[in-house]
């Protein structure tokens, strides 16, 4: 949440994936680093109707302005039922159309939905997509410092000196 200058207490985290997938997801430390893995076997179905609400509650309770999604899987199994795209790519595949903040509403409550990039993918890490890093490494460095703040600026591309607008407030 640095990349958006939220401080704690303005942003709220919550997994997809229930106490019935393993609770030990929950408990590790980036100091000591991950546990060893002892994970259960991915489910075909990962957010039950009944997990849904338990998110949705959570959300209501947090009640966030924003609400952000890693990767694919937050979409198609919580806020697709909600009203939202259902993969990243629907919301767009370039630096001009990824990472913008888009309407959703949860149980009648309104919000923003800023839909990125899984952690995975734009850290290069493992199985990856050149394309999603590039597009995240862009929105990291010319979109989301402006995304929640000032108006929009004039720059030229460091490297290619492609003059484009930065900071549009979208949605």
């Amino acid at each position: 949440m640095d990349r958006l200058s939220l401080e704690p207490g303005h942003w709220y985290a919550v997994e997809l994936l229930g106490e019935e997938f393993g609770s030990k997801i929950r408990s590790y430390s980036p100091v000591r680093g991950l546990p060893a893995y002892d994970f259960l076997a991915v489910p075909s179905i990962l957010a039950s109707a009944t997990r849904r609400l338990e998110i949705e509650g959570e959300i209501l309770a947090a009640s966030p302005e924003v609400l952000v999604t890693l990767g694919d899987q937050p979409l198609k199994w919580f806020t697709q039922h909600c009203g939202s795209q259902s993969t990243l790519g629907l919301y767009g595949k370039t630096p001009e159309t990824y990472g913008w903040l888009n309407d959703l509403e949860i149980a009648g409550s309104a919000m923003k939905l800023l839909p990125l990039v899984h952690p995975r993918q734009a850290g290069r890490l493992g199985s990856h997509s050149a394309m999603w890093s590039e597009l995240h490494l862009h929105w990291a460095a010319d979109v989301a410092p402006c995304l929640l703040g000032p108006a929009p600026t004039k720059r030229a591309h460091p490297t290619s000196g492609v003059v484009t607008y930065h900071g549009q407030r979208r949605g």
